[in-house]
């Protein structure tokens, strides 16, 4: 009885009982309720939250008028957590803003330095270091903004 026994169904039965689930044909696949936002932000952190750091990245995204009804922060311990597959799923956006994660990483198919706007397939990219690196260097935080203003003003 404790046993447990291996079960082969057939092909033909299994696929009668999955006949309309497994396979959709092309161009039958609903479309997906995409979140459609101004801006997707991505931040990699480490696992401590820091008030310099949070007012930081909310001036930054005032100063760009992006609010919560307009634009996601997604925080990640883990660079390769989130990437553009993901992004592009999930959300409808036309700019998106990387905080201490590298592009290639990310899924880009190109590497560009921080603080240059790069456009990939109708999508703006702007890469910058990590938030703590901003904190501590004031010329990063003005050739960030040269940057964003660019784009958000």
């Amino acid at each position: 009885m404790n046993q447990i026994e291996k079960v082969k169904i057939p092909l033909t039965i299994l696929s009668d009982l999955y006949k309309d689930v497994l396979i959709s044909e092309p161009g039958q696949i609903e479309p997906t309720n995409k979140k459609k936002l101004n801006a997707v932000v991505l931040v990699f952190t480490d696992n401590y939250t820091s008030a310099e750091r949070d007012e930081l990245l909310s001036g930054i995204l005032t100063a760009c008028k992006l609010n919560e009804s307009n634009s996601i922060v997604l925080k990640s311990t883990n660079p390769k957590n989130e990437n553009l597959l993901s992004i592009k799923e999930n959300y409808d956006t036309k700019n998106i803003i990387l905080f201490g994660i590298d592009p290639v990483e990310f899924g880009l198919p190109i590497a560009f330095p921080h603080f240059q706007i790069q456009t990939s397939d109708g999508i703006k990219y702007v890469s910058s270091p990590g938030l703590e690196e901003m904190l501590k260097d004031k010329s990063l935080k003005v050739k960030l903004w040269n940057s964003l203003k660019q784009i958000f003003l």
